[in-house]
């Protein structure tokens, strides 16, 4: 199942796809992301979850107009 969601300024959620493992969310952001960090969980924005692991992350196309960077998680 794809979400397009955009949350914020700081945030610009562009795939969200639930898996056996956890929801896997790509999108960019300003900020620099960690595993441990918690995100605003984009299906329900009053939760924020873990990220569990970085799958990829990269400077975004965009840059630097866009936002910075390009992010694959595992939350």
């Amino acid at each position: 199942m794809e979400h397009k969601v955009v949350q914020e300024e700081k945030f610009n959620y562009l795939k969200v796809e639930h898996t056996k493992d956890g929801m896997i969310v790509s999108g960019e952001t300003k900020e620099g992301l960690d595993e441990n960090d918690t995100v605003q969980n984009p299906c329900n924005t009053k939760q924020f979850l873990p990220i569990q692991k970085i799958l990829e992350r990269r400077d975004s196309r965009d840059y630097p107009k866009g936002n910075n960077y390009f992010y694959k998680i595992l939350l």
